[in-house]
């Protein structure tokens, strides 16, 4: 089973996905879809979780190349967009910040 939950913005379109798996119950997999969703809901963030690590790589070589990077606000930081900042780090000169501005909210600036 696979359930995808898909919020459409104006400005961003944010998906939410559970994925069953032998032994697992339907219900569970779209408890957990339904759970990301709601906090994403319910956060100040306009980025999500998930999306905020794909937008780093493009922010970055957009900083790189003197197109002047971006800045985001996303919740709390996954370990996976850790560890993309600090691939990112090693590979483009880059400067990134990470401000947490309360309340699983944080910022994330890219620049040159």
């Amino acid at each position: 089973n696979v359930v995808l939950i898909t919020l459409r913005y104006q400005y961003i379109t944010e998906v939410f996905s559970g994925f069953g798996k032998k032994g697992k119950p339907a219900e569970q997999v779209g408890l957990e879809a339904l759970d990301q969703a709601t906090r994403y809901q319910a956060s100040a963030a306009p980025v999500g979780e998930y999306l905020a690590d794909q937008l780093m790589l493009p922010l970055a070589i957009s900083a790189h190349l003197g197109h002047g990077g971006g800045v985001y606000r996303t919740t709390t930081l996954s370990g996976h967009s850790e560890t993309h900042l600090d691939v990112i780090r090693k590979f483009l000169p880059v400067r990134i910040r990470i401000d947490p501005l309360g309340d699983n909210l944080v910022e994330v600036q890219i620049q040159a």
